[in-house]
């Protein structure tokens, strides 16, 4: 079973800030539910992002105790380019069988500045009501407002439109009697 909020189609690709990342919710439809694996769409941009590191984190529903944390080298995303800002793609991060037993956060925590880092595929074919952008790292972690960040002019500064390209495959669990 795979839980998304996109429609595989990227509208443009954005960075999350020094010390944020993109913070995306999801409900099971059917529960208890095993998660193996994430996957994210999006790509390595700019200068001086080598030697640099990205964490992914499974959160619980309150959105600070972290059930699991995965630090990774940049270069794990596909590196086509620096400039101009190349197309995304979809990298895999394989994960051991977590159980979740109800709403979960994956929080992609960056940590980079602008132009030089990873950059995440938006979607805007849906109503955004799971994907934000955040700053800080469990079990600080604060939600920003995307005028913060993006000159507030711009579509994706409105956070209805905006979809992180983050999905999450998994299993849902017979529960026993």
């Amino acid at each position: 079973m795979e839980l998304k909020y996109d429609n595989d189609k990227y509208r443009t690709v954005l960075w999350a800030g020094y010390n944020g990342g993109f913070l995306t919710d999801f409900t099971p439809s059917d529960l208890p539910f095993k998660i193996n694996k994430i996957s994210i769409c999006g790509g390595v941009y700019g200068m001086g992002w080598e030697g640099k590191t990205f964490d992914i984190y499974i959160l619980d529903s309150d959105m600070k105790s972290t059930v699991y944390n995965q630090t990774l080298a940049i270069a794990k995303f596909p590196v086509k380019g620096t400039f101009p800002i190349q197309a995304p793609s979809w990298t895999d991060f394989d994960v051991p069988g977590i159980t979740m037993n109800g709403k979960f956060y994956i929080y992609l925590y960056t940590s980079t500045g602008q132009h030089k880092g990873v950059h995440v595929g938006v979607d805007d074919s849906v109503f955004n009501e799971h994907s934000q952008l955040a700053q800080g790292k469990p079990p600080y972690i604060g939600v920003i407002a995307p005028g913060n960040l993006y000159t507030p002019s711009i579509w994706y500064a409105d956070t209805t439109k905006v979809n992180w390209m983050i999905r999450v495959e998994g299993t849902a669990l017979v529960a026993e009697d």
